[in-house]
């Protein structure tokens, strides 16, 4: 190489090709003859630097050692297909840029030549979109000459500097100097030589990792001097950087509702806490970005089901508060109100809820606290319900020209609140609508209070109620106020109240005192619910239960029968077969001949 032959062959054979010699002195020719081939893909620059990023194959990022590249104002250097240049390094190369169809990439094409200075006899060849990364693999696995350029740089490196120690005093570096040289063997100058490669491969390592490091410095001091900045002016100044975060914002939520998506979630779901506590204590400081836990000091504050961690930095005095529950949600009123649309106490709620690990709850003061909140609503909501459909029902028996309401009385006992509560309603015996479900025109919920007593002797009170009688009082007090609400509007339309009632005697005294009560029916369904509870006590009338409720339908429609003649005989088993199936298949079939006529008495 040192006459460079091949450089004046290549020269003579296309006088088209030109020369390079860069500052280290590497010689190679370019290929201008060669048709080079602009793509349409270059009509778009890269827009992040990511390496998987198959448009950075079209282009080369410019960079300059020590200054760190502007994100907005990048440097690109298109790389263009059918670029050839002819080099020597320790072997004869050929290098080219071509375009590849099936994977829309650029490939770098090298050839070794070996010792072939004419470029003819090719010894080995790749083309991979690799950025010659497999070109050094394969000049550092060459046995001899790869290690012979290098040895050879090393001796011209020091004949250079064994000039200039001629002319210089007669110690440098602490060793004294001789004109005649230091009398060695040619195994001590070979030792010299490979220390002083060895020497010089951890200087090269140490200044990478200089770099690196001061390129690091560099870029937290210029945050922080923009966070502080930020800070004093009050106002972030920089426009730029605001779009870039709010862009970056809109990526991450975006991403996360296609998770959700994807995932079929809610807005909630459980997380282990260790997990939960080691992802929050692994964010960076967002002032500093610091992300040492020693630089670290969190506490955390418990309010019910909600969490809150507040993290302050030791390095920039920055305060981080992070928590389990969005702006607009609160787990513990969540529970509460779970608690009484599903019909579950607390005591079971808390059993549950410690099953799958939550041990830390709501205290019972909280929890019912939150749920009168809500309970009042659902109260007054399912009161207003039954005045707009009591109004309804009127108009339609006004129009009909009938004045005789008729409902049934139903009421059911509850211990969600753990205090007993009973619920009462009216429940019109007709339909608004054909495919309507019966309307409930009068409502009303009647609690006893509830206390407890702490160990320091405090009472605590967990419901006031509304009720301060005994529990078997209760149905009756609802009865009274389901009459007191809706009779006002009764006696202005000019209607009478028929109730059909489970009907102890007491219930019946209390509806015999409202003049607004016409009719008092018997709820023959519960009756009979009576009659089979009243069966299952006692095991010897277990196997009679069958004969006795026959016997008791029996009088059923016999007392149904005589409401419209008192002189019908009791109906026998075959009026009773009759009754049960041909006049129920012939109801099926539309023909109601032999059913009751509900416009009669």
């Amino acid at each position: 190489m040192g006459n460079c032959k091949w450089i004046q062959r290549l020269l003579e054979l296309n006088s088209d090709r030109i020369k390079y010699k860069r500052q280290t002195k590497n010689l190679f020719v370019s290929e201008q003859s060669q048709y080079l081939q602009l793509l349409p893909q270059h009509a778009t620059l890269p827009n992040n630097y990511d390496k998987t990023n198959k448009q950075l194959s079209l282009y080369q990022l410019l960079t300059v050692n020590g200054i760190e590249p502007d994100v907005n104002e990048k440097v690109y250097v298109p790389l263009i297909p059918g670029y050839i240049i002819y080099t020597y390094y320790g072997v004869y190369l050929k290098i080219s840029l071509e375009w590849n169809e099936v994977q829309q990439m650029i490939f770098y094409k090298w050839i070794d030549y070996g010792d072939d200075w004419k470029f003819i006899t090719e010894q080995k060849s790749q083309s991979l979109p690799d950025n010659l990364n497999s070109l050094r693999n394969h000049l550092q696995s060459v046995p001899i000459k790869y290690k012979e350029k290098k040895r050879i740089t090393i001796i011209n490196s020091v004949k250079n500097k064994a000039s200039k120690l001629e002319s210089s005093e007669d110690i440098q570096a602490g060793l004294p100097i001789k004109a005649e040289g230091w009398n060695t063997s040619s195994s001590v100058t070979q030792a010299l030589g490979i220390q002083l490669q060895e020497v010089r491969n951890e200087l090269k390592n140490t200044k990478k990792k200089l770099h690196r490091s001061l390129e690091t410095i560099q870029k937290l001091n210029a945050e922080l001097c923009s966070n502080l900045d930020s800070e004093s002016e009050g106002t972030i100044s920089d426009e730029n950087n605001e779009n870039s975060n709010l862009s970056s914002t809109n990526t991450i939520q975006l991403m996360v509702n296609n998770l959700i998506k994807n995932g079929k979630l809610g807005s909630t779901i459980f997380v282990n806490t260790d997990i939960y506590l080691t992802l929050i204590l692994n964010q960076p400081c967002p002032i500093c970005y610091t992300a040492e836990i020693t630089n670290k000091k969190p506490s955390i504050t418990v309010n019910g089901l909600g969490i809150k961690i507040i993290i302050k930095c030791l390095n920039c005095k920055a305060t981080t508060e992070h928590s389990n529950e969005s702006p607009e949600m609160d787990f513990s009123t969540s529970i509460a109100a779970a608690g009484l649309v599903g019909g579950v106490n607390r005591e079971e709620w808390r059993s549950m809820l410690a099953l799958v690990g939550i041990t830390q709850q709501s205290g019972k003061s909280q929890y019912f606290a939150k749920q009168d909140k809500l309970f009042d609503g659902l109260k007054n909501e399912a009161v207003n319900s039954a005045q707009k459909a009591l109004h309804k029902v009127l108009d339609k028996l006004i129009e009909n020209k009938q004045f005789n309401l008729e409902v049934s009385f139903d009421c059911q006992w509850s211990h969600v609140r753990e205090a007993p509560a009973a619920s009462g309603e009216f429940i019109y015996n007709g339909f608004l609508n054909e495919n309507d479900h019966k309307s409930i025109i009068g409502f009303h919920v009647a609690e006893k209070s509830r206390k407890y007593q702490k160990t320091d002797g405090q009472v605590v009170t967990i419901n006031e109620g509304n009720h301060y009688g005994s529990s078997s009082s209760m149905e009756h007090l609802i009865l009274i106020t389901i009459i007191e609400q809706i009779s006002p509007v009764l006696e202005t339309s000019e209607i009478v109240l028929d109730v059909c009632i489970d009907g102890d005697l007491n219930s019946n005294k209390t509806l015999g005192s409202q003049k607004i009560v016409h009719k008092i029916c018997a709820d023959l369904k519960h009756k009979a619910k009576n009659v089979r509870a009243k069966i299952a006590k006692n095991n010897k009338w277990k196997h009679l239960e069958s004969p006795i409720m026959k016997y008791y339908v029996q009088c059923v429609y016999a007392a149904t029968a005589r409401a419209n003649d008192p002189n019908l005989p009791t109906p026998t088993e075959q009026d009773l077969f009759k009754m049960q199936t041909e006049v129920v298949i012939a109801h099926l079939q539309n023909n109601h001949d032999d059913c009751w006529n509900e416009d009669k008495d």
